[in-house]
């Protein structure tokens, strides 16, 4: 059996599909679909039920398919080491971070700037987890935690949320207190993905009365309908304390705090671009202290 014929057949089984396969391999779905066909031939079992609901392993496809996890591992591992092996080292490092993280560090570019060099980082906008494993990111930044245990994790800051409204929205609604303004006032709310804001999801959900008529998965746009005097939203404090015509109805003490992560995997930690990105994101970090 050849070392293709493996990464084909991990493919389409994690993928469920054969669209979805191709598409991950970059290849045709003809192709991956008489090469599959060759396989079986070959191995003389059939590896996959085709079924309307997408691809079913098997039981041949079952027994193989361990043997398959353990390839694609091997093989990840040795793209995580590769920087390791050349003479030159790592010089661009890929960090998984979203929309609100990215405004927090493009707020501070001189800096992160001087502190890492020449290295070339690449921020790839994103809510959701990326593998470490295959190097599609070098460092995520993230308030809810991956299920890996071969990562480290290295907690960067308290980011605190606290309720803001524009005052041309409290000059037309004013309301007695923040309790008024949950149970009466119109409110922007998040998209209710639990990945990207939990705590903030589970404080409106647990306060908020009123309508929430418009919904975003995006904070920087929870931001801009609060500035367009659109309705009360729960929004982080370095953030917003910035806007001059936004108002904190809660001064004294934030509604939610949610930790940041720092994210890497421990195969590449001695990598000296990877150390030097994340002591600069750490140094970063302590402004919002």
């Amino acid at each position: 059996m050849k070392w293709d014929d493996l990464q084909l057949f991990h493919a389409a089984a994690t993928a469920g599909s054969m669209n979805g396969a191709a598409r991950r391999l970059e290849i045709s779905q003809p192709q991956l679909s008489r090469r599959l066909r060759q396989m079986e031939e070959r191995i003389g079992a059939r590896l996959f039920e085709r079924t309307p609901q997408g691809l079913r392993l098997t039981g041949a496809g079952e027994t193989l398919m361990p043997l398959a996890e353990q390839m694609r591992s091997t093989a990840d591992a040795v793209l995580r080491l590769q920087p390791n092996l050349s003479d030159q080292g790592l010089r661009q490092v890929r960090l998984s971070i979203d929309d609100l993280r990215t405004r927090f560090l493009t707020m501070h570019l001189e800096e992160l700037r001087s502190l890492i060099g020449e290295i070339e980082l690449d921020f790839i906008a994103t809510h959701q987890h990326l593998s470490l494993m295959n190097r599609t990111t070098d460092i995520q930044v993230r308030t809810c935690l991956p299920d890996n245990d071969g990562v480290i994790l290295r907690k960067l800051a308290d980011l605190s949320y606290r309720v803001y409204a524009h005052r041309s929205y409290l000059e037309r609604f004013p309301r007695d207190g923040l309790q008024d303004h949950c149970a009466k006032g119109y409110w922007i709310g998040i998209c209710a993905e639990p990945l990207w804001y939990p705590d903030q999801l589970r404080w409106l959900s647990d306060h908020v009365r009123g309508p929430i008529q418009m919904r975003f998965n995006c904070m920087i746009d929870c931001l801009a309908a609060t500035k367009s005097g659109a309705g009360l939203a729960l929004l982080p404090t370095f953030l917003a304390d910035h806007e001059p015509d936004l108002v904190c109805l809660t001064p004294d003490q934030p509604q939610t705090v949610s930790p940041e992560h720092l994210i890497v995997n421990r195969d590449v930690l001695r990598e000296p671009a990877i150390r030097t990105v994340m002591d600069a994101l750490i140094k970063i970090y302590k402004h919002m202290y």
